[in-house]
């Protein structure tokens, strides 16, 4: 096997898969990440889930896994995969067939794209599986839009579950999990496994990860996150440069009925300074505030379920 050293000290081998879907605007070149086959991951989230969960996940059917996230996956042979590329279309087909078929269906994706795609289904009336795990990465879902996830689903469901899963751009996916939350919504994250080190400074979150031999691939890396405060079992995290207090406030006071309107995508109008929404395709605004789906995007350049949410005034 060849393995190259880049010139910012990142190894890539014959055989990597690496994606530059990291949530950034950014054009370097080395702004990669190299995805890996040996994380534990499946095995991670698997083991921090309710028992009757895990049960349905054991049984003699494969659980499907639908990749709704905007990278690829690598799980191994624990589950029939399918990635969705972001196609709602694709999403539907695989969800109903998980329905048919009674797999136990898990998804992975951002939380709004998750949100759309879930809408969209159920107001199609097509079918939905009676056990669901919804792991969501990315940035931080709101307990309203987990509310609203509910709701959707509830009379369709047996049981559903939601992990938040939080990744390196840098390192890899689903680095710290999150079954539980503080009483104040806020996640509360514990490492996914042994391999995933954890180190405090000045409040600033720094992680090492460890490769199945127990050697570093990632290195007291500065996550630009801070440690909130230590719950429970777990740390509570926070950066205000990616979500502020005002707007966390703001979405965690929505109803389901303003999240099924509404795609959770916001902007700064320039005209009037003033909070601008993106409405989902096909609703028709209320107020001032609101704008039509595909007229959010052209007027402010965002909007689109590739990007992460902007949720700083």
């Amino acid at each position: 096997m060849r393995t190259k050293m880049t010139a910012r000290g990142t190894a890539i081998s014959d055989g990597d898969l690496i994606s530059y879907s990291s949530g950034t605007t950014s054009t370097d070149p080395y702004s990669f990440r190299v995805m890996r086959n040996d994380s534990q991951l499946f095995e991670s989230v698997v083991r921090r889930l309710p028992s009757s969960v895990v049960k349905a996940l054991s049984g003699e059917s494969p659980p499907m896994v639908i990749n709704c996230y905007p990278m690829p996956l690598m799980l191994g042979s624990h589950a029939v995969l399918v990635d969705t590329y972001l196609s709602f279309k694709i999403f539907s087909r695989a969800f109903a067939l998980a329905a048919h078929e009674s797999l136990p269906c898990i998804l992975v994706g951002q939380p709004l794209f998750v949100l759309d795609a879930l809408i969209k289904h159920t107001d199609q009336g097509r079918p939905v599986p009676r056990d669901v795990v919804i792991a969501s990465g990315g940035y931080y879902m709101p307990r309203s839009l987990e509310h609203t996830i509910l709701k959707v689903l509830n009379i369709h469901r047996r049981q559903l579950t939601v992990v938040q899963l939080y990744g390196l751009a840098e390192g890899d996916s689903g680095v710290l999990i999150s079954v539980e939350r503080a009483d104040d919504g806020q996640p509360i994250y514990v490492p996914r496994n042994d391999r995933v080190v954890i180190d405090e400074r000045h409040r600033r979150l720094f992680l090492t990860l460890l490769d199945a031999n127990g050697h570093p691939y990632i290195d007291n890396l500065d996550t630009g996150d801070n440690i909130l405060r230590r719950e429970r079992s777990g740390i509570v995290l926070e950066n205000s440069k990616r979500m502020s207090e005002e707007l966390r406030t703001e979405l965690e006071n929505w109803t389901p009925d303003l999240w099924k309107r509404r795609t959770g995508f916001m902007a700064t109008n320039g005209d009037t300074s003033t909070t601008a929404w993106q409405l989902r395709n096909g609703v028709e605004a209320i107020n001032q505030d609101e704008y039509d789906f595909y007229d959010f995007q052209k007027r402010f350049s965002i909007g689109t379920f590739l990007e992460k949410p902007i949720w700083v005034k």
